[in-house]
């Protein structure tokens, strides 16, 4: 498949963000988001009364893509430890749904910024579709109030158990330079992450393929690959467990640079690199983006949240990450633990916006 316009500048933008990411590291500078919202949002109070203002109250927290999803999985999980280390009455899950998370992120953005709305994002499939001027988006994700990512489980990329393929390299030969078939890969929406990866990987071996998009979240199109809409699919590890576990479908990369010891023998990224001989150039492109697909499950807020109230908000999700309880679910449903702080989030992500010009400018 040619990369046309807005496959090259995907390419761009995977180089870009990765130097972003390398220079932000894992920094624990204060976040920018936490002064811009409290003086956004009013004057701030005491931090005993910022954490009084949750007491009781109800929180509602969106899930922009379907249900059962990976996204409403840890939703699920955290809503408990967010009740009890906020001390609300209850949390209203809402999947709202359309544009491959671009609607739920939308609406979260728009949301009132006073601390009772939040929701799990793909900020890395945010930040590429905010940068490659993607339509329909309504935010910027360098004015979220960032709250900090629960896991490290990496996305994988699956052909289903009955195409026959076990490996990339089978895959590349039944599918790239010389061949004359075209495999047919699905995503949960156009956008996001998986979406994006897809079809970088895809076009960097040089497959031929066509990308259908239309599905509504992951369980959406874990129906289509198992219905025969297609024959691979890249989503989040745990939402794709199952059907690994089950043998349904065969595992053929993970998004990491070192291999992902719950996939054992999976190649990652840079193991794709050395298997097809691929350029620097090439190499650099892909560990660059690999840097922001790790990014994982990111909780946020809208713009504006008081800098105590999102301070209260960071404080209990770092709690209910390490709560006990938390950890016995995480294990038994599968998900990845990986706490990472806000201030780290809102970081990567104004680094990687502020060279949006640039990415514009390679790619014109």
């Amino acid at each position: 498949m040619k990369i046309k316009g807005k496959l090259v500048r995907s390419l761009v933008v995977a180089g870009v963000l990765g130097g972003a990411l390398a220079a932000c590291g894992s920094s624990s500078n204060t976040s920018s988001t936490g002064t811009t919202a409290g003086s956004s949002g009013g004057a701030t109070t005491t931090g005993a009364s910022a954490a009084s203002f949750f007491k009781g109250k109800t929180m509602t927290f969106i899930v922009p893509f379907g249900a059962a999803g990976g996204y409403e999985q840890w939703a699920l999980a955290m809503k408990p430890y967010l009740i009890k280390y906020l001390g609300l009455s209850a949390l209203n899950i809402v999947n709202d749904t359309g544009g491959g998370g671009t609607v739920g992120t939308n609406d979260l953005y728009a949301a009132k910024a006073d601390g009772l709305t939040i929701g799990d994002t793909d900020a890395t499939g945010d930040v590429l579709n905010q940068i490659l001027k993607v339509q329909g988006l309504k935010y910027d994700t360098s004015k979220f109030s960032w709250i900090g990512r629960p896991d490290t489980a990496a996305q994988v990329g699956v052909a289903l158990a009955s195409s026959g393929l076990t490996s990339m390299k089978q895959l590349v030969s039944t599918y790239g330079p010389g061949s004359s078939k075209t495999l047919v890969a699905l995503a949960a929406g156009q956008g996001g992450a998986p979406y994006i990866g897809e079809r970088i990987l895809f076009n960097m071996l040089k497959v031929h393929y066509r990308q259908i998009s239309t599905f509504q979240g992951s369980s959406a199109a874990k129906v289509g690959l198992l219905s025969g809409d297609g024959s691979f699919l890249e989503i989040g590890y745990s939402s794709m467990l199952p059907l690994i576990t089950s043998k349904k479908v065969n595992p053929l990369y993970v998004w990491r640079q070192n291999s992902f010891a719950p996939l054992a023998g999976v190649p990652s990224i840079s193991e794709i690199e050395q298997q097809f001989n691929l350029s620097s150039s090439d190499a650099g492109i892909l560990n660059s983006f690999d840097g922001v697909m790790e990014m994982g499950h990111d909780f946020a807020g809208p713009p504006g949240i008081p800098a105590d109230r999102l301070a209260v908000l960071r404080q209990a999700f770092k709690e209910a990450l390490a709560d006990p309880g938390l950890a016995a679910q995480a294990k038994k449903e599968n998900l990845v633990v990986g706490y990472g702080s806000g201030s780290t989030l809102d970081s990567i992500v104004k680094a990687a916006n502020s060279n949006s010009a640039k990415i514009v400018a390679a790619a014109s």
